[in-house]
Order: C-alpha cells, then structure tokens, then sequence
C-alpha cells in the first residue's frame, strides 16, 4: 500500500513539473535588489524658441495636459511618458520612482510630475546630462541637430546614459539629416511582420518577458517602419545581410526584424562608449498610452537596460571620459587657435612655435613673434567682464572663430620660444610671488610677462596688448 502511495505521489510529482514546462506562466517584473532605486530621466526637448516654451518643439507634438481618458490632448505626444511608467504600479519593478533633475525652472516652480513640462529636457539650456540616465528622444520629420545638441547627446551617452529614439512618423518619416553623431541614421516606411533576430536581448528579456505577440505587436504603428541604424555597407539604401555587419560604435545592431525589411531592424541598439543607443521605429511610446502591455514592457526593459552592463568602460560616475569611435563622427570645432601675419612681409601666416601650454584653464602658444593667451572656455567670461568670447576676436585670417584672447605679447622683432609658466618674485613687489610666462626670443632677449593680470579686486583686467614686467 506504501508502495502504491509514494508511485501517485511521484507521478503527480512529474505531471505537475512537465505541466508548468509546457505552459509557462507570462513573465513578471522582479527586482532582487535590497534598496530603492531612483531614476533620472527625461524627454528631450528640441527648441524652437528657447525663450517661448509654449511653442511646440521641432521634434515633437507635445500637449499641455491629459484629457479625461488618460491620453495627451493633442492625441500625438508623450511628453509624460515617465509619468505614465511612474503611475503603473501594477507592472513597474518594484523600488523605483520616476524624477527629472533638470525639470524647467527647478523645484520652486512647484510643477507636478502630471505636467509635461515636468519632464522636459531642453538641450539649447545646455543642462548637465550627465545627472541623468535615461532620455527619450520621440520625433518625427526631418530633425536636424545642431552641433552644440548633437555633442551633448554623444557625451551623455558616452558618459554612461542610455538615449532612447523612437520615430513618431507612420512609414518612416524620422530622418536627422545626417546630424545625430550616428551617421546615415533614420527609418525608412515598409509594410510586414516583426520577428525576434536577438531573441534573449535584454530589451526583449529584463525584467519582462516579451513573447511572440508582444512582438508582434511592439508600436503604435506596428510592422510600418524599419530603422537604417547608421551602416551602409555600400549598396544605395542598403543595410547588408547580418553576416555583414561590423563591429563598431557607429552601427545599431538588430533586435527586432521586419519581414519586408530587406534586413533592416525596426528595433536596433549598441553600447557607445559607456552608455547605450536604443532606436524603435514604430512609436512604442504612443503604445504605452494605449495600453500596449508589449510597449509598455519594452519600456521598462529600456529603463533596466541603463543599469545592466557590466563592461569595463562602464563609467558610473558619468564623466564622459570613456572612449569614442576615432574618426568615426565629424568632430565639434568650438575655436581655433589664431595666428597672426608673419613680419617678414610676405603676407604668410607665421607657423605655431610649439604645442600649447594649458593652465588654469587659460592657453598660452607661440607663433613667431607673438605670445598669446587665449581662455579654453570663453562661455565662463575668464576676465568677468560681463561679455564672454570678448578680446582680440578672430585675430588675422579667422575673423568668426569666437576666440576670447585674454592678452597678446609681441617682441616686434625676433621668433619667440615656447612658453614657460612659472612661480616667481613680483619685480614690482619683491615681497609677493606671482605667477609669470617667460618666453627667450632668437634677439637673445628673455621676457617675464604676467600670466593672470589683475586689478586690486582680483579680477581679470587685461584684454589687449601687455608689457613685460622683466626684459633680460
């Protein structure tokens, strides 16, 4: 009888255990970590006018509210997307909340997090991103970055944050023109059926699951737009086989494919630098609002994505100093150093004498008989005077630049040598040490000239000429 009893057991036992095998419960979001988290995001916000906030930004078609229905006014924006996530507490991992520290105006204007505004990003501020991790960047059109927008999203993503892009347009409307710092990047209008090519990616797998409906399904705008994730392999318009594809920064590699997509993803992601790229190119975001639980379980994957990697480069201080793909974006040329008309009166440009020196934030080179001085930041008005980029702007050949040059030393004869900075005894007050460049010229003569001239209140005066204070 035993016997009889401990075999039912047993096969009970089995059935039970193939049982949950062949019909696996749908996966939940579970956190296994021992404390809460907190995540800073936002929504990128491209300005048309950086002083009227009420205009609608030239990526996006953001309301100023919800309607009674839970969906933004406009019917088009997600301007609180992470407001939507913040509330659903039926599906959001445990131990997380939802903040923007960059929220327009700061904590006094008292905005709640309901209000689109809330989570707006605006790049032409120049904020510090590298306090957030995770920006949603939705567009649609043709969105051209400018310089300054397009290096501050390459450094908050080399800096550690993941930057999520999601095409608003139906049939692949979102094209940055060739200015985001992937190039050749944009989506394209198909008409098929996605399917999983990575189908353990993290952005299909944590914290949820996403099956083969969710799949399906993933946007607003599902199996409409593919994403041409930066590499051309030569063919016009063409993305190549997966066996093709290279190993770099610059490319998107596919999580999701279209059947009429001639390879192309319609869901595409890589690591650069220490951070990640995300790019969906069927509104996912739109989806959440609709109660897409496929599009609102790839959100969250994104949100976990941000804290996942475990590569070397990761850098969790966000300092942006990991390394970039060398030559591989066009590179940001905020000024050049200005060389002035050589003396021989040919009407050449004399040659830069040596590299430059820089301290204490301030430049300091030679070229032929000139010594300049130029601040490495001119936006933080080095000499307070109350107008950055000011001083000899442009000197010679190279009137636009937007140098700041603090002050010019010219021998009026010989080539100068490279600079020396140094501590030395004031000529004027034995009883002080300041802080001097000294420079020999080809005449035999070595000059002392002040590095950082001030007045009596310590504040930067010169912005022209200067004297030696010492000719040996």
């Amino acid at each position: 009888m035993r016997a009889l009893t401990r075999f039912i057991i047993l096969c009970a036992f089995a059935f039970a255990t193939l049982a949950g095998s062949i019909c696996p419960a749908d996966a939940q979001a579970f956190q296994y970590a021992g404390k809460r988290r907190k995540i800073n995001c936002g929504v990128v916000w491209l300005s048309v006018d950086p002083n009227d906030r009420s205009k609608v930004p030239n990526n996006q078609s953001v309301g100023a509210g919800m309607d009674a229905n839970g969906f933004p006014i406009n019917g088009g924006g997600v301007g609180d997307i992470f407001y939507l996530l913040d509330m659903r507490t039926d599906l959001k991992p445990a131990g997380w909340s939802f903040d923007n520290p960059l929220a327009p105006g700061g904590p006094a204007t008292g905005l709640s997090k309901a209000d689109p505004v809330y989570w707006q990003v605006d790049l032409s501020a120049d904020p510090d991103l590298s306090r957030m991790h995770v920006l949603y960047l939705p567009a649609h059109g043709t969105v051209k970055l400018t310089p300054q927008q397009r290096e501050a999203l390459r450094k908050f993503v080399d800096g550690g944050g993941v930057l999520w892009i999601d095409n608003e347009g139906v049939g692949g409307q979102l094209d940055f023109a060739d200015t985001f710092f992937i190039l050749n990047f944009k989506f394209l209008g198909v008409n098929g059926s996605q399917y999983a090519v990575s189908r353990h990616h993290p952005l299909l797998t944590t914290p949820f699951w996403l099956n083969d409906w969710d799949i399906a399904n993933l946007g607003i705008n599902a199996g409409t737009s593919v994403c041409v994730p930066g590499y051309n392999p030569g063919a016009v318009g063409g993305w190549g086989a997966v066996s093709q594809q290279p190993v770099c920064f610059d490319v998107l590699y596919p999580v999701l494919g279209n059947t009429n997509g001639s390879g192309k993803p319609c869901v595409a992601g890589n690591a650069y630098g220490s951070g990640r790229i995300v790019a969906t190119a069927t509104y996912v975001g739109r989806g959440c609002y609709y109660n897409n639980p496929a599009c609102l379980k790839f959100a969250y994957n994104v949100i976990a994505w941000s804290a996942s990697w475990t590569h070397l480069r990761k850098d969790p201080r966000h300092s942006g100093s990991s390394i970039d793909t060398v030559g591989g974006t066009e590179l940001l040329e905020l000024w050049t150093l200005p060389v002035p008309v050589g003396s021989s009166g040919s009407g050449q440009q004399d040659a830069i004498g040596s590299a430059p020196v820089i301290y204490k934030n301030v430049v300091f080179y030679t070229a032929g008989s000139s010594l300049y001085a130029l601040d490495l930041y001119p936006q933080e008005d080095l000499d307070q005077d109350g107008n950055p980029d000011d001083g000899f702007q442009g000197v010679g050949a190279m009137p636009d630049r937007g140098q700041d040059v603090l002050w010019v030393f010219d021998s009026s004869g010989g080539k100068l040598s490279p600079p020396t900075v140094v501590t030395a005894q004031d000529p004027t007050d034995p009883a002080r040490s300041i802080e001097v460049v000294l420079v020999a010229c080809s005449d035999g003569a070595v000059y002392m000239l002040p590095a950082f001239p001030m007045d009596g209140q310590g504040r930067f005066v010169q912005s022209g000429p200067i004297a030696p204070l010492l000719t040996v």
